[in-house]
């Protein structure tokens, strides 16, 4: 198939792009290099004037981002669900088919309990309402020749493709290793009794390729990529400390504000069967210590 990724520099669209590549003519789109087509959702112009006739899947992995929510609350909802509604119409000019957007599992709302595809989405933020808003944009623009998917992922872990350009620290997969590294510590600022599905992006792109190969009949669906490791907050920083302990021989502290109590129940699921796990969260979090530890702990280095 011939497929757009936009999105394609950053962390699942690289890992999307990536993967789909094996099998696939792939094309990448992103704001700046090495991207094939540049493009920015905070520009329509530059959406307008992409042509994308003849490629029959467009991969949406560009949405706006926690920290833009931190930044401008409302110009974040803004520029992700009008870029959505640019996105969509720039598909439907093309043509395209298969439709893929990269959700977040906080569409769901408090993550608690068991969450599968039926749960009634009840989003309790900007960032998760922001997210649902676009998946609505996506359903209502639905024709009888499309075929969408949307992916809501719990906490998703991986290496960053260029550290230079990454903005996401802020997230725990990779905030805890950088603090192990940069103050040998890692701060919590709740309990941390909070329990997290965690899911890599080699896992997340299986399930973009296992849909690509789908045969089924057009229509919409969301799905929820499944990690193997569900952990409390608490006990994913404790993996982080021993993971930078193991590899300096310093031990990293683990502080939280408050006692720890029972650990929340979340039973994370899908409805429907995916790929086989490809990504293994302790070997990736040590992977990206070395990788913190080799830039002194700075993320401004090449």
């Amino acid at each position: 198939m011939k497929i757009a990724v936009l999105g394609s520099l950053g962390l699942i669209g690289s890992a999307l792009a990536g993967r789909l590549r094996r099998e696939h003519e792939v094309v990448g789109i992103d704001r700046g290099t090495p991207a094939d087509f540049t493009a920015d959702l905070t520009d329509p112009a530059s959406l307008a004037r992409l042509d994308l006739r003849g490629f029959e899947v467009l991969v949406h992995a560009a949405g706006v981002v926690d920290e833009d929510f931190a930044a401008d609350p409302g110009r974040a909802f803004v520029q992700s669900t009008r870029g959505m509604s640019d996105v969509v119409a720039m598909a439907a000019r093309a043509g395209i088919g298969r439709f893929c957007y990269l959700s977040s599992a906080h569409v769901y709302g408090p993550l608690r309990g068991r969450i599968d595809e039926a749960s009634t989405p009840n989003p309790t933020t900007d960032y998760a309402t922001a997210h649902f808003a676009s998946e609505q944009i996506l359903r209502r623009s639905m024709s009888e020749d499309l075929l969408a998917l949307v992916l809501r992922p719990c906490a998703v872990f991986g290496i960053p493709p260029d550290f230079s350009r990454f903005r996401r620290w802020s997230l725990i997969p990779f905030g805890f290793p950088r603090s192990a590294v940069t103050r040998q510590s890692i701060e919590l600022r709740s309990s941390g009794m909070q329990m997290r599905n965690f899911v890599g992006t080699a896992d997340v792109a299986e399930c973009v390729a296992d849909w690509l190969s789908d045969r089924r009949p057009p229509g919409f669906r969301s799905l929820n990529p499944v990690g193997t490791s569900t952990l409390t907050v608490l006990d994913f920083a404790r993996l982080c400390a021993k993971q930078y302990q193991q590899l300096t021989g310093t031990a990293c502290r683990v502080v939280a504000p408050v006692a720890e109590g029972a650990a929340e129940d979340l039973v994370f699921a899908s409805l429907h069967a995916q790929p086989a796990h490809r990504a293994d969260l302790a070997a990736t979090i040590r992977e990206l210590t070395m990788l913190l530890l080799k830039r002194g702990g700075g993320t401004d280095r090449p």
